[in-house]
């Protein structure tokens, strides 16, 4: 949840400031909405993936391994 916060909330701060996007008070509710389900989608895979790739489990998959050789 924490995760899906700073993500969406840099993006409704950042873009508005550079100018590529409204501010979200003036966007469409249902705008705003599939707004919010792109960085909810990203963040619940990243948690889902980490989740996988950081379990303890003695019989660990070759990609669990392979992934964790190459993010740690």
């Amino acid at each position: 949840m924490l995760h899906f916060a700073a993500i969406w909330a840099t993006e409704l701060i950042m873009l508005p400031s550079l100018d590529v996007a409204p501010p979200v008070t003036d966007k469409d509710p249902k705008d705003v909405a599939i707004d919010a389900l792109h960085p909810a989608a990203y963040a619940i895979a990243t948690g889902v993936i980490y989740g996988a790739v950081t379990k303890k489990n003695k019989s660990k998959s070759r990609l669990t391994t392979a992934l964790t050789d190459v993010l740690y």
